[in-house]
């Protein structure tokens, strides 16, 4: 857009000789205060959007062009008498050279930002410069934003994170003292198994075979009383010497450390199956074996539980017309898991509680022999595991045992899926 300005030349008895006509391109100036004039009405919607916002702007004399937020109300500051206005009008010292400060440098082409408290309220600022088409600067804008919150919330997180990290740490050393106590128990445990094994077993062995001696060398002179006294002695070494046994069986269940790797089940029941076979070759007994049941864990453990339930199995079904043991995979509740099941004399529910406590028996010693460790190695081998182990039963209709290995956590899914 061109203005042209006329302006008259007069000699010197004033009479008018010659009209200058000046012409001025307004173009640029046009295309800045459009620019500006647009930038005003996209920083006030700006500024009326922003809930915990406020802008100003600046016109290159420091002339407030916009002064727009909802966070002017929430600050008690009253705008309705900036606009037009300068800085050095409305803002007291120290602030206002600091904002005198920031705007200049902002017309100048720089931005800056910072955070101060202002009214109870942690504000954070930022000043930068606006251009036109052109890439010049016509104006300065400061956006002003209530972060009170925002840091409140970071303060917290940064105390959540560090009082997590204590607990870590206290955690650690928790699990560190406790490593430590275990495996003082463990030594302890060696050193008691190792007492148990030897020393308790040297004075046994003394008792048993002096009382074989005694029969042997002066059995003629006993009378049949002592002859009776002696044989409780012998079967009371026995037993003990078998109660020595399942105690170090039951210590030794849990320890070492526990591997996962494939087991076999079906391979590890049917060589258990030929073993108790050969035990009693003439004896009748239906079995059946479920193939293809695997797992992953520790086949030395797992094969000592399947050697105690089947061993169970085979023992109380003694008595039974037609025996019937049966090793098969089963889901209770949405959970795999294994079953061995007889037909066998079976127990009463009532005294369950006591199944898996060490040296407790549901039958007494004349009807099954055992001393009552068998079930109890067998419940730690599967918590070991991570698994669980269940029973039930009625008197005369045998017993069911379901116990769960369930998949490491390395490992993608069951093999029996």
């Amino acid at each position: 857009a061109l203005r042209i300005t006329c302006v008259p030349v007069q000699d010197e008895r004033g009479q008018v000789r010659e009209v200058l006509g000046i012409t001025h391109d307004s173009t640029r100036r046009q295309r800045a205060e459009n620019a500006l004039r647009r930038s005003e009405a996209i920083h006030r919607a700006i500024a009326q959007n922003v809930p915990r916002g406020l802008i100003f702007v600046v016109d290159p004399q420091l002339r407030y062009l916009v002064a727009e937020g909802p966070l002017a109300e929430q600050l008690g500051l009253a705008l309705t008498a900036v606009v037009g206005r300068a800085p050095a009008e409305v803002i007291q010292e120290p602030l206002r050279s600091h904002v005198e400060d920031c705007f200049r440098r902002a017309l100048a082409g720089e931005s800056s930002s910072f955070e101060r408290p202002f009214g109870g309220r942690l504000l954070w600022t930022q000043y930068v410069p606006l251009r036109d088409d052109a890439g010049q600067v016509v104006a300065a804008m400061s956006l002003i934003l209530d972060v009170t919150e925002q840091h409140e919330n970071e303060q917290a997180l940064r105390e959540s994170e560090e009082r997590y990290r204590r607990l870590a740490a206290e955690l650690e050393q928790r699990v560190a003292e406790r490593t430590a106590e275990l495996q003082a128990a463990n030594e302890e445990l060696d050193g008691f198994a190792y007492a148990v094994s030897h020393d308790l077993r040297a004075p046994l062995r003394a008792m048993s075979g002096f009382s074989q001696a005694l029969e042997e060398d002066y059995g003629e002179r006993l009378d049949g009383e002592a002859k009776v006294f002696l044989e409780q002695i012998s079967l009371a070494s026995r037993r003990m010497g078998a109660l020595i046994d399942g105690l170090l069986v039951l210590s030794r269940s849990t320890r070492g450390e526990l591997q996962r790797d494939p087991v076999d089940l079906s391979a590890l029941a049917a060589r258990i199956r030929e073993e108790l076979t050969r035990g009693e070759p003439g004896r009748e007994m239906v079995w059946e074996i479920e193939p293809g049941l695997t797992c992953r864990g520790d086949e030395r453990m797992l094969e000592a539980v399947l050697r105690n339930l089947l061993g169970n199995a085979w023992k109380y079904t003694g008595a039974t017309a037609r025996p019937e043991i049966r090793f098969a995979q089963e889901r209770r509740d949405g959970v795999l898991g294994w079953i061995v099941a007889d037909n066998g004399a079976g127990f009463s529910m009532d005294h369950a509680v006591k199944l898996f406590q060490p040296f407790q028996r549901l039958h007494r010693q004349d009807e099954f022999a055992g001393i009552g460790i068998g079930l109890a190695t067998v419940q730690r081998i599967v918590h070991r595991h991570g698994g669980q182990i269940t029973a039930t039963a009625a008197p005369g209709e045998g017993a069911t045992f379901w116990f769960t290995v369930p998949e490491p956590p390395d490992s993608e899914g069951n093999a029996d899926e």
